[in-house]
């Protein structure tokens, strides 16, 4: 058995894990039952990739190849099968895991060409008892866009490991809102990389850890083009006997003259078990950029409590408030934000 050695988690892998198999498919039937859930139509600039079965649904916008290629996972490397799509016209990308197949490995990449948009749906909902591995790369052309809403729900005694490179051209830009939850527990890598001048990252994260939920995430982002600019953001709630590390790092190179770089980290613990490991860092190569990080860690603050029950709120609900606008703040900055309350299994308790 295989493990991977994150900095605070280690993950155990399966012998049994297998590649996924691509194939395209013409069946609306999964299609239609997932749209549901957005009250979406059906469009013709929408994709479908559900990795769990190996099947991907795309019309005349996007191209597609499937290929051979190396998996990497803890010390030990594996020849998968890669999905690769090209999307030519602004379009829709659904990415669905981990549903209706247990241990299995899938690898996609997706390039966005020039001046393309793509609005980039990324669900993930473990069985128990399953391992999911996955390896995501997305290429960003000149002058393309990139909208990313992505949503985590793991069973309790489930496995993801997830691996994520996004190349950023010149021009071009990425936005991100991402939601961890459930019990399972997950490994993430996660690299950008702005290759290009003036191209940009806006990156939100909402951790919400109870039970024994394990969440460790090595986020890292890279400078390389003159002007380009970056901004990343995580909130992390934290209550029972849950555990999340999340590692914000940027890096300016000495060719990332002009960049502007900001990582934050804020994280509401509501237990005495709970454990948070919150560390932004910089590694800084030139001198003519702006550079700065924060991180925080707190409780519900009594003053707080006590303001609120001075108005005759009751101590539940005061707590319950506090924390709603813990997370309204960073959900209103998310992009593709109205679909939230309709994602899968989204607890809507946390919305206002």
């Amino acid at each position: 058995m295989q493990e991977i050695k994150g900095r605070y988690i280690r993950v155990k892998l399966p012998d049994n894990l297998k590649s996924v198999e691509w194939r395209k498919s013409d069946s609306e039937t999964r299609v239609q039952a997932f749209l549901k859930l957005f009250n979406k139509e059906r469009e013709k600039n929408q994709v479908f990739v559900f990795a769990d079965e190996g099947i991907f649904i795309a019309n005349s916008n996007v191209k597609s190849d499937i290929r051979t290629n190396k998996a990497e996972i803890g010390d030990t490397s594996f020849e998968t099968n890669e999905l690769a799509l090209f999307i030519f016209e602004s379009s829709d990308v659904f990415l669905i895991f981990g549903e209706n197949q247990a241990n299995y490995v899938s690898s996609i990449s997706i390039t966005v060409e020039s001046g393309v948009s793509m609005n980039l749906f990324e669900i993930w909902k473990t069985p128990p008892q399953s391992s999911s591995f996955n390896i995501t790369k997305i290429y960003l052309k000149p002058s393309s866009s990139l909208k990313l809403l992505f949503l985590e729900n793991t069973e309790e005694s489930s496995l993801v490991v997830q691996k994520k490179k996004f190349f950023i051209s010149e021009s071009s830009d990425m936005y991100g809102g991402n939601i961890w939850r459930g019990l399972g527990k997950t490994f993430v890598s996660e690299e950008v990389y702005l290759d290009g001048d003036e191209s940009s990252l806006r990156d939100f994260h909402l951790c919400l850890g109870e039970g024994k939920k394990k969440l460790e995430v090595n986020y890292k982002v890279f400078h390389r083009g003159k002007r380009t600019k970056s901004f990343v953001s995580s909130k992390i709630i934290l209550k029972d006997s849950s555990e999340i590390a999340f590692l914000e790092d940027a890096e300016i190179e000495n060719s990332a003259l002009d960049s502007d770089s900001y990582v934050e980290g804020k994280s509401l613990i509501l237990s005495e078990k709970a454990k948070n490991f919150l560390i932004p860092s910089m590694n800084i190569g030139v001198n003519i950029v702006k550079a700065k990080h924060s991180a925080s860690c707190s409780r519900v603050g009594e003053k707080e409590l006590f303001y609120l029950m001075s108005r005759g709120l009751d101590r539940e609900t005061a707590e319950k408030l506090i924390i709603y606008g813990f997370i309204s703040e960073i959900l209103n900055e998310f992009p593709l934000k109205r679909f939230i309350p309709k994602l899968p299994d989204f607890p809507q308790d946390l919305l206002l």
